[in-house]
């Protein structure tokens, strides 16, 4: 069971996540991709929610 969760977080997902982008036809699914993209930068730049700063200064 271990190995089959490793290779779901590591291969599976990431592809589903992917392939979600060029297929998403719900305003939900590209949403969330959005929000989770943006989680992504602000933790590479160490940027935290409380320091305020605009999304389109963190790209």
């Amino acid at each position: 069971m271990r190995l089959n969760g490793k290779f779901y977080k590591s291969v599976v997902k990431p592809a589903i996540l992917y392939w979600s982008g060029y297929l998403a036809e719900d305003r939900q699914i590209e949403q969330r991709m959005t929000v989770a993209e943006m989680g992504k930068l602000r933790r590479k730049n160490g940027v935290i929610k409380e320091d305020m700063i605009r999304n389109e200064n963190i790209a």
